[in-house]
């Protein structure tokens, strides 16, 4: 079917194809027009992608920071009245010589600034710091709290209290061994002379040089920490070594044998390299 317009003496025919209304062009129409909803809504996600994208870069507000508590009591407002109380814990307690150990010192140092840290219960998972310590949290811990019981407030101030502790531990200690060796460098003497005068000193006082915990406990201490820690009387051994090489290195430097302080696992290997020596002077059983 075909209609006809005359305009002006042209004429135009029009037919109603089949293309423009007829069943298969509004078939057509439909699927252009869910094409085109598709494709915007893929527009519409990829930019909300594009945003969820970049806020992952963006600068993040930094959270308010909390506000530390200052400790409203100085160290030397509380020095005196700690120092007393020290000396007073000392006069109960086995010496804690091990805290002379710089580790095991910097290990105990971080459980009073972390007194809350959840620490591992297996002794398999321990360092040889902690299983050195354990002995000693206990009265320790009920000694910090009968400080605050008294109104000493610590917090911020455990390293100044620490090394308050450790002194006293170290002049305690000097004492002691001294009135047990005795004065024994009398002349002047190089270090490795001085080391074997001590030896002597020891050879005398102990039973089995060769098997001295002084030697055995700090070698497995420093090489072998599996072995110290299932030693039995490590602890104890390795407190009474220490407590002997804080002594060297002070008396040493006392009598001019060195001229700085010696560090403790260095003073250890000089020594046992002089009793591999004095050994071989004196024909021991090793």
């Amino acid at each position: 079917m075909a209609l006809l317009y005359d305009l002006d003496g042209v004429q135009y025919i029009i037919e109603n194809s089949k293309f423009v209304n007829g069943p298969l062009g509004e078939s057509n129409m439909s699927i252009w027009m869910k094409l085109l909803a598709g494709f915007f809504v893929i527009c519409l996600l990829g930019f909300v992608y594009c945003i969820y994208r970049l806020s992952l870069y963006s600068p993040k507000p930094k959270p308010a920071e909390k506000q530390a508590e200052v400790n409203p009591q100085t160290w030397a407002q509380q020095k005196q009245l700690v120092g007393g109380e020290i000396e007073r814990f000392l006069d109960k307690i086995s010496l804690p010589c091990f805290l002379l150990e710089p580790r095991v010192y910097n290990q105990q140092l971080e459980l009073l600034r972390f007194p809350n840290i959840k620490r591992f219960g297996d002794w398999r998972y321990e360092s040889n710091e902690e299983f050195i310590l354990s002995s000693l949290q206990s009265p320790l811990n009920a000694f910090l709290q009968s400080l605050k019981q008294k109104g000493c407030s610590l917090q911020g101030l455990e390293e100044d209290f620490l090394q308050e502790f450790v002194h006293q531990v170290a002049m305690r200690n000097y004492k002691d061994q001294l009135d047990r060796f005795g004065d024994f460098l009398r002349d002047e003497q190089d270090f490795q002379s001085a080391c074997l005068s001590f030896l002597d000193i020891l050879a005398i006082n102990e039973d089995h040089l060769s098997k001295t915990y002084l030697l055995g406990s700090l070698a497995n201490y420093y090489k072998e920490p599996m072995i110290f820690k299932t030693t039995t009387g490590s602890n104890e051994d390795f407190n009474r070594s220490v407590g002997i090489l804080d002594f060297l290195q002070k008396y040493f430097l006392i009598k001019g044998i060195t001229d700085t302080y010696m560090p403790i696992k260095a003073l250890s290997d000089k020594l046992e390299e002089t009793y591999r020596h004095y050994q071989s002077q004196h024909q021991l059983e090793t």
